[in-house]
């Protein structure tokens, strides 16, 4: 349980940082995601090293996905991409696919009410990290944990 538990706290911290990141910079540092990833990795192969193939295919899968949104879709940076595939392989396919949905509806309930208070009818850039780390964390609370 020690492991869980501690998993779940370094996994709060760094969707802070990276969320912070994001909002100042509108960039996700590699570093952050690199970190996170290796850190995710040692818990696993401490305590679910069985899994770890499982992990590895879920944050595969979800990348793809993710790269052609990226190539054909638009609207996420690539940044986001690298970092829904490390979400992915601590949560699994089935939980980063809800993170991502409710991220999607927060963002989307967001854009539309910067929309509707803006005066200025540009093109609105937001950073989607934020949404995405509230996205996982619920999703992760939703479904039970990492």
């Amino acid at each position: 349980m020690f492991y869980s538990e501690t998993k779940v706290i370094f996994l709060f911290l760094f969707l802070t940082l990276i969320s912070i990141a994001d909002i100042r910079f509108y960039k996700i540092p590699d570093s952050l995601l690199l970190s996170l990833f290796v850190l995710l990795l040692s818990f696993d192969v401490k305590s679910d090293f069985d899994n770890i193939l499982i992990h590895i295919a879920s944050a595969i899968l979800m990348s793809l996905i993710f790269v052609l949104i990226y190539k054909y879709a638009g609207g996420l940076g690539f940044g986001d991409v690298k970092f829904i595939g490390v979400l992915s392989y601590s949560m699994g396919f089935r939980t980063s696919l809800y993170a991502f949905l409710l991220a999607s509806l927060v963002a989307l309930v967001f854009l539309l009410s910067k929309s509707i208070l803006s005066t200025h009818k540009a093109k609105i850039k937001i950073p989607f990290a934020p949404f995405l780390s509230l996205g996982s964390l619920v999703a992760i609370s939703m479904c039970g944990g990492l």
